[in-house]
């Protein structure tokens, strides 16, 4: 999140950029840690000024991640 807000990306390829991060992790999609995880990202996003995600728009990132 750090990286993708200092390389000053758009929105889209913003989110582009966390799923293919994700995507890396699948045994984390099906986690129980999955929801921590979105929350982490919500607050890191929010942290660094990058992109403002919902809850929703977190979630998308993973069904992205396939």
């Amino acid at each position: 999140i750090a990286d993708g807000s200092h390389r000053k990306l758009i929105a889209q390829e913003f989110k582009q950029y966390l799923s293919m991060v994700l995507k890396e992790y699948p045994s984390v999609k099906y986690s129980p840690l999955r929801s921590s995880i979105n929350e982490l990202i919500i607050s890191e996003c929010q942290k660094y000024g990058a992109v403002t995600l919902r809850e929703e728009e977190a979630e998308l990132l993973w069904k992205e991640a396939v």
